[in-house]
């Protein structure tokens, strides 16, 4: 009874600190009848128990960037994932986006940039299958690399047909991620 400055304090029976880790002292308030309770932690338990707790949180959050796991699919994704079952691996739904640069392009770093892009945002890596009932899901995994594929070029015919041939070979659903980076030269 009383405050906490009067709680009882365990100093191990004149041997020096306590033998626990942690020691628990409760008491009532008089005035309010309300059950009080003060933790005493051991000196060095704290560090102890956030250094735990730390690796604990760093194992976690490692397995959780490179763990393959699956996610929902919007009615979007199901509609093309249904249509790419049923059409093959042509492309109809691919998307091309081509672009001139005035100097030469780092590939390591553009490489590096779209796995950085892909580590933030996993689900621009995904790749689709189904799950044990059947239903359509994301195969979503953040620590997945774009190769880039470097192809040397002369002329714009050239250029056309290796646009026209990447638009035709589309993407297996299941083989993610579903992107491809090709620079000519």
């Amino acid at each position: 009874r009383g405050s906490e400055s009067e709680a009882l304090r365990i100093t191990g029976g004149g041997q020096g600190d306590s033998p626990y880790a942690v020691e628990v002292n409760a008491w009532t308030d008089d005035a309010t009848g309300s059950l009080h309770a003060a933790f005493t932690l051991a000196d060095g338990i704290p560090d102890a128990i956030t250094g735990h707790w730390l690796t604990a949180l760093a194992r976690i959050a490692n397995a959780s960037a490179t763990a393959e796991r699956t996610a929902p699919v919007t009615p979007l994704q199901r509609g093309l994932f249904f249509q790419a079952q049923m059409a093959g691996a042509a492309g109809h739904y691919v998307a091309q986006s081509w672009f001139t640069f005035d100097r030469r392009l780092d590939t390591g770093a553009l490489a590096e940039a779209m796995a950085q892009v892909i580590a933030r945002h996993p689900v621009v890596g995904a790749g689709f299958t189904t799950d044990d009932d059947g239903n359509p899901v994301q195969l979503l995994k953040a620590g997945r690399r774009v190769d880039v594929r470097t192809v040397e070029l002369t002329t714009d015919t050239e250029v056309e047909a290796l646009r026209t041939r990447d638009r035709a070979s589309g993407f297996d659903p299941g083989e993610p991620p579903l992107i491809r980076l090709t620079a000519v030269r």
